[in-house]
């Protein structure tokens, strides 16, 4: 039987391999945390399992209420696609960062000042200067 905890062992689980966990998870729910919010973590739906992580520290790992020897071949291969699932997601969460980002840089960059022949020079002479603006 699954102990009613299990949000609580998974943050302990974070704990013990970042150093640091969260206050609080939500099932099904993807959550950024920790120093510069490098920290991520998701307690699937069913609390039977989840991932977390950390980019700066380039971990990344996964968490399940039952050891996988008290787990049916069904249960293990759910477990498995909500891993892939949750990577998916992470990826496209990632990428759509990256274009917000991207379009605000865009914006930054045209309403910048254009260089002075000063800062043109400076640039040109460490092969930059044809993107100065």
């Amino acid at each position: 039987m699954i102990a009613l905890n299990t949000p609580t062992d998974f943050l302990g689980a974070i704990q013990a391999v970042l150093g640091y966990a969260p206050q609080h998870l939500e099932p099904g729910r993807f959550y950024r945390f920790g120093p510069r919010k490098s920290g991520w973590a998701k307690l699937f739906a069913d609390c039977l399992g989840g991932v977390f992580g950390d980019y700066r520290q380039n971990i990344s790992s996964h968490w399940m209420a039952r050891q996988p020897q008290h787990q049916s071949p069904a249960e293990l291969a759910s477990m498995r696609h909500q891993i892939c699932q949750a990577a998916v997601e992470r990826e496209a969460a990632q990428r759509a960062q990256w274009a917000k980002n991207a379009e605000r840089n865009a914006r930054l960059w045209m309403a910048s000042v254009p260089a002075g022949d000063t800062v043109r020079s400076y640039l040109a002479q460490r092969g930059l200067g044809a993107e100065s603006r």
